[in-house]
């Protein structure tokens, strides 16, 4: 009996992968200045002051306004642009996903 994968083709499957496309739809939404890097298992995308985005061991992981640390799952890199569009523009999209 086989496994089941949530992985497709288009997951990305390291930490720069996965911030290279978060960089991209946020990019592609509007949002300009970011900046990337990546070393070892690890990547982070600066995104404004005060909100910097780290992926590590399968999450993008980030602090909200409020000091309340927030995850997202890194193999779904459109829906953490979402998320993090949101709470740019107004406050919104800062629960935890994962």
């Amino acid at each position: 009996m086989g496994t089941l994968s949530w992985i497709t083709p288009h997951a990305p499957t390291t930490p720069a992968q996965a911030v290279a496309a978060l960089h991209d739809h946020l990019s592609a939404a509007g949002l300009n200045r970011l900046y990337r890097a990546s070393h070892r298992g690890v990547a982070v995308l600066s995104i404004r002051r005060g909100l910097t985005v780290w992926c590590v061991n399968g999450l993008f992981r980030w602090t909200d306004e409020r000091g309340a640390r927030l995850t997202h799952p890194a193999g779904d890199p459109e829906g953490a642009s979402r998320r993090i569009c949101d709470a740019v523009r107004g406050g919104r999209g800062l629960r935890s996903a994962a």
